[in-house]
């Protein structure tokens, strides 16, 4: 009889353990990714990791020299659809308000951890792990965080976890970068894009509801529209015409403020944007 409590009290603990794994130990996991975490492992279920991470996104990438532009375009938002676009937000104090759970190695890189509390849009608090790369430091101090989204507004964002969709709440640290169309006297804003990473304009749609960014590949574009983004190859678009932009406004507060003029007809569009910093 002892002898059946006994195993009966190994079985409980055993599916405690496995569970809600939580112990002190390394731990090495044969995923895609190949991770190896070290440090107290917790409950891993929600887990933000950016898009680039992923296996078939790298694959995505590697696989670019060998395809035109057009199945680039094609490949790389099959890729946003499943994983997400990194959009990258700029919070040096992150690192202090956010409780670090371990490094974890992934391939050539090492990420940090964070427990990160987000909203669901019934108001449920989630406790979420947020991997960000440890060496996130940009030129003139910046500090980004990459977060995968389907979509972005002002009130909530779509995340990637998990290979899932999930609607939330944006956070208050959400903050991206801004272009925007302005009139002839530089003072009115017509339309605002929040973009997902720094970038210049390359143009804008004829009904002057997309914006057109260059990206690291030439002849590849990053359409922006309110809420999403795609990949758009500079035929598909057909750029308007670039357009010099006399006597722009400065700002003393911002030595990379830009003005870019895009030519439709007798229309021209001009761009207000904050250039990358270099």
């Amino acid at each position: 009889m002892k002898k059946y409590y006994y195993s009966l009290l190994v079985f409980v603990l055993l599916a405690i353990v496995f569970s809600d794994p939580v112990f002190l130990l390394q731990y090495s996991n044969n995923s895609l990714e190949n991770e190896s975490y070290v440090g107290i492992i917790q409950s891993r279920s929600f887990q933000i990791r950016p898009a680039s991470l992923k296996e078939n996104y790298n694959k995505t990438q590697s696989d670019m020299q060998k395809m035109n532009l057009t199945e680039n375009a094609k490949k790389f938002n099959k890729s946003i659809t499943q994983f997400g676009f990194d959009y990258e937000i700029s919070d040096c104090e992150f690192s202090k308000k956010n409780k670090l759970l371990r490094q974890s190695e992934i391939g050539q890189g090492v990420y940090n951890v964070y427990l990160y509390q987000i909203t669901d849009m019934s108001g449920k608090q989630i406790q979420a792990e947020l991997f960000a790369n440890s060496d996130n430091s940009g030129l003139c101090s910046e500090c980004f965080l990459q977060i995968p989204c389907l979509s972005v507004s002002k009130e909530e964002i779509t995340i990637v976890s998990n290979g899932s969709p999930v609607r939330i709440k944006r956070p208050k640290n959400f903050v991206l970068e801004e272009m925007s169309l302005v009139d002839e006297t530089f003072k009115r804003t017509i339309r605002r894009w929040e973009i997902p990473t720094q970038s210049v304009p390359a143009g804008i749609s004829e009904d002057q509801t997309k914006l057109y960014l260059y990206t690291q590949t030439d002849g590849l574009l990053l359409e922006v529209s309110e809420h999403t983004v795609a990949y758009k190859t500079e035929k598909q678009v057909k750029l308007p015409q670039k357009v010099e932009i006399k006597n722009p406004p400065t700002d003393k507060n911002n030595a990379y403020l830009s003005f870019e003029g895009f030519k439709h007809g007798d229309r021209v569009s001009i761009i207000r944007f904050t250039g990358p910093c270099t």
